[in-house]
């Protein structure tokens, strides 16, 4: 019964309160669900955004985890950025952008000094190193790894880590091979990694936004929905 009273008595409170959302004296708090790719990627420009646009507004952001959509269901968390297949009703969802992944090796890397003279990258080179993967919680095998067991393929895995942001700077000086989304490969500096097209077939990744239908019509939570849209359009 938790659930179906709490949207029962939100649904109440939306119509004893002004439907209205003043963004320049708003002094709302939004928590919004990321990932640390999330973060790197949709934050800078969608924070910038907010911050000029309703100054007195306080951003929360949440760490993604296994307990993000009962918090969107609960209304703890307004809304969240999410890169798998959106959830069903009653969660709605927008898409706001595509990445795919690429291939990334330290300068020094010998698949780096193929690609500088023009070789191409093979299934059978890509393989002949060991990988840097990206572990998410709550998630089955990556997209990459989907890729190479259609082909009866897998490959060695040489360093684990929780999340994107550290992925780059553990390839310095490294034999190590990753397979990460193009969108963060590009925030780093060019000079330090080479990247390739990847030798494998791996579906682009399709990142969305998603909130509890129940906030659908809430004035300040469209207005959020709308500038995160508008920021990451581009």
């Amino acid at each position: 019964m938790r659930a179906p009273v709490a949207s029962l008595l939100q649904s109440a409170r939306a119509v004893l309160v002004d439907e209205t959302f003043t963004v320049k004296t708003a002094t709302s708090i939004f928590r919004v669900g990321v990932s640390d790719y999330a973060a790197l990627i949709c934050i800078p420009h969608f924070g910038m955004a907010m911050r000029n646009a309703a100054p007195l507004v306080r951003l929360e952001m949440e760490m993604v985890n296994a307990h993000t959509l009962e918090r969107l269901e609960s209304g703890l968390t307004d809304c969240t950025f999410w890169g798998a297949a959106a959830p069903s009703a009653p969660f709605e969802s927008t898409r706001l952008f595509q990445d795919r992944f690429v291939g990334v090796v330290c300068r020094h890397h010998t698949l780096a000094k193929s690609l500088k003279s023009g070789k191409r990258i093979t299934v059978r080179n890509y393989l002949a190193y060991p990988h840097a993967m990206v572990a998410l919680p709550g998630t089955q095998l990556s997209p990459v790894d989907l890729a190479l067991a259609k082909l009866g393929q897998n490959r060695r895995i040489g360093l684990v880590t929780p999340g994107f942001a550290s992925i780059l700077s553990l390839l310095k000086g490294s034999d190590l091979v990753a397979s990460i989304p193009e969108k963060l490969a590009d925030l780093q500096k060019r000079k330090e990694f080479a990247t390739f097209e990847l030798p494998i077939a791996v579906p682009s990744i399709a990142y969305s936004l998603v909130w509890h239908r129940r906030k659908t019509m809430d004035p300040g939570n469209a207005w959020l929905r709308k500038l995160i849209q508008q920021s990451l359009a581009r």
